[in-house]
């Protein structure tokens, strides 16, 4: 079942990594297109937040996906971070729900996006409590970019035009689900399926991982 619409945010200029996280190859697909393939069941639509540099081969990647939008980040907002990714997502895609993941999420299973669409449709059933957000907790810290989220572009234009672009700024403006391990744990078998591949030793350790 088709529960929301998905914001990938691939904008990024990957410093660290040296090249664009979202086109690294595991396995001869891009890091883009597994996500894509990971989301499409669970999502009535998505939509791509590219920099412009990589527009234009993303956009070739999806050309026969026509449930799958490619943009670049508002004009008004143009390399303002992830919170500006996400405003251009929701700004350009109407639903009333999004899973939010970054580019480099390679961990990433299905089974986790499972457990998040049941605790969706179980806090919509029984009407416990209006939640804006469901975000998973892990090592410490709330996981902001692996989260589902309501339609706030509203919210995040005004911390936007308040040069406020952290998502922790965004999170003190409204109340969410804290999704804890002992929670998530059960939806998924991979541990650290938050993980981000910042680094180029970080790639290296997926390919060993996959057989590349």
């Amino acid at each position: 079942m088709k529960t929301w619409s998905s914001i990938i945010l691939a904008g990024g200029m990957s410093r660290r990594m040296g090249s664009s996280k979202a086109l690294l190859e595991i396995n001869v697909q891009t890091m883009v297109e597994l996500l894509v393939e990971v989301l499409t069941p669970f999502s009535r639509k998505i939509i791509i937040v590219s920099n412009e540099k990589d527009y234009e081969y993303i956009s070739s990647l999806f050309q026969q996906a026509l449930h799958v939008q490619i943009v670049t980040d508002d004009p008004l907002y143009q390399g303002e971070g992830p919170l500006a990714g996400i405003y251009t997502g929701m700004k350009e895609l109407q639903d009333s729900w999004y899973f939010v993941c970054a580019c480099d999420m390679v961990k990433l299973h299905p089974n986790y996006l499972v457990g998040l669409q049941e605790r969706l449709h179980t806090e919509i059933v029984t009407k416990r409590q209006q939640y804006d957000a469901f975000i998973p907790y892990s090592e410490g810290r709330v996981q902001p970019l692996a989260g589902l989220y309501s339609q706030q572009k509203e919210t995040i234009k005004k911390l936007l035009d308040q040069n406020k672009h952290r998502i922790t700024e965004w999170l003190t403006h409204m109340n969410y689900y804290r999704i804890e391990p002992s929670e998530w744990q059960g939806w998924t078998p991979i541990s650290d399926v938050f993980f981000n591949m910042n680094k180029p030793e970080d790639y290296l350790q997926i390919c060993r991982e996959r057989g590349k």
